[in-house]
């Protein structure tokens, strides 16, 4: 019953959409399952490779299966994640603050901004 506003995929069978109060929903091409976040804030980004990453509202990054919380140090708003080789990068922003993270082994390897 959550508004859903980003889906990720790296092939039709394999899928993830997340969105409003924490919903996670994950495909292998032809239905899909919740994933239990253990979050009830927005989510705003999703990747699936190199693994899958989860970011949203007051800082919350996701990763694994099943899902963890990993602690960047923001209660920013984040906005989306990618990823670059075996980097991953994370963008967020809250009011006029604003800050970018790149992620390498799954920690926090360089930050830049005020968020």
């Amino acid at each position: 019953t959550a508004a859903l506003g980003a889906l990720r995929a790296t092939a039709a069978t394999h899928l993830i959409a997340v969105g409003d109060a924490g919903a996670v929903l994950r495909s292998g091409g032809k239905t899909w399952h919740a994933v239990t976040s253990g979050v009830d804030g927005a989510l705003r980004g999703a990747i699936l490779a190199p693994a899958m990453w989860i970011v949203g509202d007051g800082g919350v990054v996701l990763t694994g299966d099943p899902l963890r919380r990993v602690g960047l140090g923001t209660d920013c708003d984040l906005r989306t994640v990618f990823a670059h080789g075996a980097d991953v990068w994370i963008v967020g922003s809250t009011g006029a603050r604003g800050g970018v993270w790149r992620l390498s082994d799954g920690a926090v390897a360089e930050k830049w901004g005020s968020c």
